[in-house]
């Protein structure tokens, strides 16, 4: 989850050669939105988010479970 579109396309093009299914969001309130749809196994998040920043899109990671935030 990140705002940075070239940080954002790097980081989803070596987690996918890699075999890992990638969703990429750009804001904090659609990461949120995402969060029960997607049910990530790990997050990659930036913490300068527009809408909602990053430290509340962790917050309601955590409330939902366990999920690793990297």
């Amino acid at each position: 989850m990140t705002d940075e579109p070239t940080m954002a396309d790097v980081t989803a093009r070596y987690l996918r050669r890699d075999g890992h299914d990638v969703r990429v969001v750009h804001d904090g309130q659609d990461a949120i939105d995402a969060l029960p749809v997607f049910e990530p196994e790990l997050v990659v998040l930036d913490l300068m988010l527009p809408r909602v920043d990053g430290l509340e899109v962790c917050r309601r990671i955590r409330a939902r479970g366990n999920t690793p935030v990297i």
